[in-house]
Order: C-alpha cells, then sequence, then structure tokens
C-alpha cells in the first residue's frame, strides 16, 4: 500500500501558482463558509518543485481570510494526483465543477506535469539499452511517442487517467482540445465555439458536430 503524503503548512506566498486552469473562480462564498465551519479539510497540492496542481480555489478563500499559510500536500506521479482529487472529491461540498475547456487545461496540466517527463525518461533509458545492445544501431523507441503525445496505447491510456479528475471522458476532452487548437490557429472563425466551451454547463457533445462541420470545410 503506498503511504498518503503528509501535510505542511507553507506560505501561501510560496505557492507557484503557473498559468491558471480555472477561467473564473465560482462558488467562492460557499467555500469561505465552509472553511470557516469546518476549517480547510483538504490541502492543496503542489508538485515537488513548489507548482499549484490543485487548489486555485482554496488559495482564493485563505487570502479572503487573511491566512498567511495554508495546508499543503505534495504530489510526485500522476496516480497520487488523481488519488488526492477522489479523496476531497467524496467530502466536498462545495466543489465546482470543471468547464469543458477548464478540463481539458486541467488534463494537459496533469499531461506536462506528470506523464510526459516520466516518458522522456522512459526513453532515455530504452535509448541507452539500444546503445548496449545494438551496436550503435537506432532503435525506433514506442517511449519516445508517448513523449510526443500521439495515438499510441500508453498515450491514450495516460489521456484517459488524466481525464479522470475533470469530470469528462478522454473522448470529450479531444473534442474540446480540437476546438481550442482551431481557435488559437483561427480566432476569427473558432473563437466564438471555443468561448462556448469556457462556459459551465456547456454540451460538448452537442456543440461538436457544429464545430467539425467548420474544422473539416
Amino acid at each position: 500500500m503506498t503511504a498518503k503524503p503528509v501535510a505542511e503548512l507553507r506560505p501561501i506566498s510560496s505557492i507557484l501558482v503557473g498559468r491558471r486552469i480555472r477561467k473564473q473562480l465560482r462558488n467562492l462564498d460557499a467555500l469561505k463558509e465552509s472553511v470557516q465551519l469546518r476549517t480547510m479539510v483538504h490541502p492543496i497540492a503542489v508538485s515537488p518543485d513548489g507548482e499549484l496542481i490543485d487548489g486555485q480555489r482554496r488559495i482564493e478563500v485563505a487570502k479572503m481570510l487573511g491566512w498567511t499559510h495554508i495546508p499543503v500536500v505534495v504530489v510526485s506521479s500522476l496516480t497520487e494526483a488523481i488519488d488526492r482529487f477522489h479523496a476531497e472529491a467524496e467530502t466536498n461540498l462545495c466543489a465546482d465543477p470543471f468547464t469543458p475547456a477548464e478540463g481539458e487545461d486541467y488534463q494537459r496540466r496533469l499531461l506536462e506535469e506528470f506523464e510526459r517527463p516520466a516518458a522522456r525518461e522512459r526513453q532515455r533509458e530504452a535509448g541507452s539499452r539500444g546503445k548496449e545492445g545494438g551496436r550503435g544501431r537506432k532503435k525506433e523507441n514506442p517511449s519516445a511517442k508517448l513523449a510526443e503525445g500521439n495515438g499510441t496505447a500508453s498515450s491514450h491510456q495516460a489521456r484517459a487517467r488524466a481525464a479522470v479528475p475533470t469530470g469528462y471522458s478522454a473522448s470529450t476532452l479531444a473534442k474540446v482540445a480540437e476546438i481550442r487548437e482551431k481557435a488559437e490557429e483561427k480566432p476569427e472563425e473558432f473563437g466564438d465555439l471555443y468561448e462556448e466551451v469556457q462556459k459551465p454547463g456547456c454540451s460538448v457533445e452537442t456543440l461538436y458536430p457544429v464545430a467539425a462541420r467548420s474544422i473539416r470545410l
């Protein structure tokens, strides 16, 4: 059994927020009231280098309450990050679901933070073994495909796992990613569609057929 990360108090100012996953911090008053009544039941989660993985709303509430320090756990793998999410989801009465765009951004954040560095390390190890056994002949390394995020089985598994905390399936988030990429490429044509997936309650499955027809024209 894997030991659970132990919480510690850290200065709020020491937490590296990085890019914001939450485009809007919603329902802060309800969360603030909960924290005042029950204190902060679930620590925020950070990576080993102190960058925020989960807990942006809790940080904002802590600031509203005048806190200078906040409970923190350090997570060092995709599995730990997902376990932390499930532990919180079981008891969090003030959870604020991700919008589709936030969910896709969070999935990318988890993959960038944990899975792709691990894949690159596997790639380096496999490359070393290939050199030792192949007399200098360059061999194809399957781990490289995961590091690049293409459609290998391992990549699909990682994306499915990283989708779990978002509340959306990996296939739904792939559709959101396609809309986002097109909006970045041609904002005048697809910007409005991407704005839709940034809204709470947006149905990607209803919106995507419209987007797909425009994308494929």
